[in-house]
């Protein structure tokens, strides 16, 4: 087909990239084929009016480069190829975006199936969306080989033996890399004697397709640990209780030696084998994992050793939800696997171990020893199992250690009874040598339980080469202390009380009323613990304050016990008031209380000094105030007494001056625009201060002439927050003898800062101001 195209435009057009391949590109709304010279393109840019002239020859063999079948989830060059010459031949996969003309992708996905469909039905083929040998022969008008339905000799016609149409051959196709029933598919491995791959469009609640972050082809190790193969993302709503997956590649079935699923981190099945038939199934009646929505999962494979030159993938062949079995052949990339010699790591003796463990916050479940050779490691993962028979709701608050840094948290331990720490955003880096790994918990319940964490195997743990980037399989796992722990119960329940993290730390207002002066997090273990009373307290500074006026609790935001006089450490009478409570604080749940009182010195002489005395909110030792609910007896909560932060006492006065690089000025009459004065007003240090009015006086003593503020017209201020302007008071077009000059704002000062304000008018010069005499 020869096509003549002539351009013309003007400079106001910046063409999308081009090339000289001859690709649709869009030009004022119309698709034409172009080619653009370099002088062209520079011309165009220029903005000169050009007019070209081309002639583009299309050769009828478009797609003599796709030469296996093409259908949906496939990412390869021959999708770019198939999308670019549907969109050239007038089957546009998209009008924009991803597969729009000249934006054509390597992804086969629901718009390029419509595509194909489309074609298929102009040429008389079943439009099923598989661009196969069918389809492949009517583009190019050649022949093509493959199994034609019984009775069938070519594509056209019916059969005389079952009265299929004949063109129904894409039901029946050989696999990819396969252009006959003999040998192996150089792609995928499969044989290609009637493992012909039938393509079954997805129904029900839950569909399948090759995720977006799906890993590319690359270089495995072999021996390596949990290479992560393939990524495929379910859609809709429903419960997966099977999943059945297709060994693809040249390798043995033993070469992907364990294969697991993941959800993210998380390990989701035991390890699983491949079959004689090169499939890899797992099954669980009761979920292998749920979709609400969308749910990517991985698939990784411990890789044998002694297996340098194979190739291996995975496909997802089927997967079972309670509407059925669904076929889905999503192929993963093909991996090559080399050998190398990689890290190694290895654990010493894991403790504890046959220990009675009281509950408590930050208590060592488990440790080890851990030595790296050969080359350093990085650390992105590491999941613990509990042996033991203490149930998950014993377990909060997991940190995971290395070399007593904290390196990683964790919540709590999962419903499979795994603790896992993901560190995949901010991996650690095991030098070569050894390195102490400790995790740490609060017990907060579980007596009488027994506790024993274990590295099961090497798809528990993410060890990085360093050097490589493939996972290392860990040495002798699984890391396991000898002997379970117990949680004792005969110590019985305890309980802290700590000062928190949200207690206030800045300065308090003088006579303030109910401001909070300590946060304090008050935590059960072991068992729930009746709070009876409390002691409260403050320390402060000046001897002369002895008493807070309206003390009073609060447990997570509402009052417990009577509001009283909160005495000081060191009242002549009592050092401390006591608040009745009767709050039981269950294990899991931490709770937080607050002290507040009025800073208002309540003993009669109100000697607070503003801006020089300080207070300190404390938990005084308690006196056999705290019960233990299940195993009975008291005790005394805190055992010894628990600080906030200091806290200073100031006002909220704010402080105005006269801006000293402004001095005193001399001027001519008339003058416009002229600053009358310039002020710097600081804020307060305990909270931010709202201002509604400026009022300036001006003074004409000593004035030897007639001036007076009737003579100023058009004033108008300034307000400045360093070099920002941050208010402008309505101008004043007149002053008025004798009278402030208000000008209303609205602007609330931050606390510690500071403004500049400017004060400005026009000077008039009425005759009689001169000099008297």
């Amino acid at each position: 087909m020869v096509v003549e195209i002539v351009i013309e435009h003007a400079f106001s057009f910046v063409p999308r990239t081009l090339n000289a391949r001859g690709k649709s590109k869009l030009i004022n709304g119309v698709i034409k084929n172009i080619f653009m010279s370099n002088l062209f393109k520079s011309k165009f840019l220029l903005g000169l009016v050009v007019a070209l002239a081309l002639v583009v020859s299309t050769a009828s063999t478009a797609s003599a480069a796709i030469t296996s079948t093409l259908k949906m989830g496939m990412s390869n060059s021959q999708v770019m190829e198939l999308q670019q010459n549907l969109n050239g031949a007038g089957f546009v996969v998209s009008t924009s975006g991803a597969g729009s003309v000249g934006y054509e992708s390597n992804f086969f996905g629901p718009k390029t199936k419509a595509a194909v469909m489309a074609y298929q039905a102009s040429k008389g083929l079943t439009a099923d969306g598989v661009f196969g040998p069918l389809s492949r022969a009517a583009w190019t008008g050649g022949a093509v080989s493959g199994n034609f339905p019984a009775g069938c000799t070519s594509a056209s016609g019916y059969s005389p033996t079952t009265g299929t149409k004949c063109d129904s051959m894409n039901a029946n196709t050989f696999p990819a890399g396969c252009t006959s029933a003999s040998g192996f598919s150089a792609t995928t491995g499969l044989a290609c004697s009637g493992t012909t791959t039938t393509t079954t469009t997805q129904t029900g609640p839950v569909s399948a397709m090759l995720a977006s972050d799906n890993p590319a082809s690359g270089t495995l190790v072999a021996g390596q640990a949990t290479a992560d193969l393939a990524h495929f993302t379910f859609d809709g709503t429903g419960t997966v209780t099977a999943v059945t997956l297709q060994r693809l590649g040249v390798s043995a079935d033993t070469t992907p030696s364990n294969v697991y699923l993941f959800d993210g981190a998380t390990r989701l099945t035991d390890a699983a084998s491949v079959g004689s038939n090169g499939k890899v199934t797992f099954t669980a009646p009761t979920g292998l994992f749920t979709v609400a929505g969308s749910k990517t999962i991985s698939v990784k494979s411990d890789i044998a050793a002694s297996t340098s030159g194979q190739t291996v993938g995975l496909m997802l062949a089927t997967f079972t939800t309670s509407s059925g079995t669904v076929t889905a052949n999503l192929s993963g990339n093909i991996f090559t696997i080399a050998s190398a010699t990689l890290a190694t790591v290895s654990a010493g003796t894991v403790t504890p171990s046959s220990a009675t463990i009281d509950p408590g916050a930050n208590i060592t479940l488990w440790q080890s020893t851990l030595t790296i050779s050969n080359r350093d490691v990085w650390m992105k993962r590491l999941s613990l199992r509990n042996l033991g028979s203490a149930p998950a709701a014993s377990f909060a608050n997991f940190k995971l250690f290395v070399s007593g840094v904290q390196v990683g948290t964790a919540t709590g331990v999962d419903a499979n009874g795994y603790v896992t720490f993901d560190m995949t955003a901010a991996p650690t880096l095991l030098i070569s040598g050894a390195r102490v790994v400790r995790v740490d918990a609060d017990i907060v319940s579980g007596a009488s339980r027994t506790v024993q964490f274990s590295l099961r195997n090497a798809a528990d743990v993410d060890f990085v080469d360093s050097s490589f980037g493939v996972n290392i399989t860990p040495a002798s796992t699984p890391w396991t202390a000898t002997t379970a722990n117990t949680i004792s119960g005969s110590s019985g329940g305890t309980l802290t009380i700590a000062k928190d993290i949200s207690s206030p730390s800045i300065n308090l207002v003088n006579a303030a009323s109910d401001a909070v002066i300590g946060t304090f997090k008050v935590t059960a273990y072991g068992e729930s613990i009746k709070l009876e009373t409390i002691r409260a307290t403050f320390t402060s500074s000046d001897a002369g304050i002895t008493q807070l006026r309206n003390g009073r609790i609060l447990i997570n935001g509402v009052q417990y016990g009577s509001t009283a006089t909160l005495n000081e450490d060191s009242h002549g009478t009592l050092a401390y008031t006591s608040y009745t409570l009767n709050y039981t604080v269950v294990p899991g749940s931490p709770v937080l209380l607050e002290l507040r009182a009025d800073i208002y010195d309540n003993d009669g002489t109100d000697s607070i000094t503003a801006g020089t005395d300080t207070i300190n909110a404390t938990i005084a030792a308690g006196s056999t105030n705290a019960q233990r609910v299940d195993s009975l007896g008291s005790f005394s909560a805190p055992a010894s007494a628990v600080a906030s932060n200091t806290l200073t006492i100031a006002s909220t006065s704010l402080t105005l001056s006269k801006n000293g690089t402004y001095t005193n000025q001399t001027t001519t009459l008339p003058a416009n625009g002229f600053k009358i004065g310039s002020w710097n007003l600081a804020g307060s240090s305990v909270e931010p201060v709202l201002l509604s009015t400026l009022s300036f006086d001006v003074d004409e003593s000593g004035i030897t002439t007639e001036f007076d503020e009737g003579d100023m017209t058009n004033l108008y201020v300034v307000v400045k927050n360093g070099s920002t302007i941050v208010a402008q008071p309505t101008p004043l077009s007149t002053g008025s003898t004798g009278d402030n000059l208000n000008f209303s704002i609205n602007y609330t000062l931050p606390v510690g800062q500071s403004l500049s304000i400017e004060l400005f008018a026009d000077l008039a010069d009425d005759t009689l101001d001169k000099v008297a005499g």
